[in-house]
């Protein structure tokens, strides 16, 4: 499929300020926060926080709550080149 289709339903979880990250279903959450030293804003702009994908609407071999899928590229998403040159 050509063009940028949904893949993930992100699901967020409050402030980074848990002992532990929370977890949905088993899988725990990630933290998201912003590292000074490199050029990409891991936290997406917002507040530290905690933050877990459910692949629902496409299989991913590596898992329904895994961050990554190698089926799945960002080729054709021109906000993550736009997001690097800052």
């Amino acid at each position: 499929m050509k063009g940028m289709t949904l893949t993930t339903l992100p699901l967020h979880a409050g402030g980074s300020g848990q002992s532990r990250p929370p977890t949905f279903h088993g899988p725990p959450y990630v933290l998201l926060a912003d590292k000074p030293d490199t050029k990409v804003d891991e936290a997406h702009g917002w507040e530290p926080h905690y933050e877990l994908y459910a692949w629902v609407f496409r299989p991913n071999p590596n898992g329904m709550y895994a961050e990554f899928s190698p089926l799945v590229t960002c080729k054709y998403n021109t906000t993550r080149a736009a997001q690097m040159s800052h």
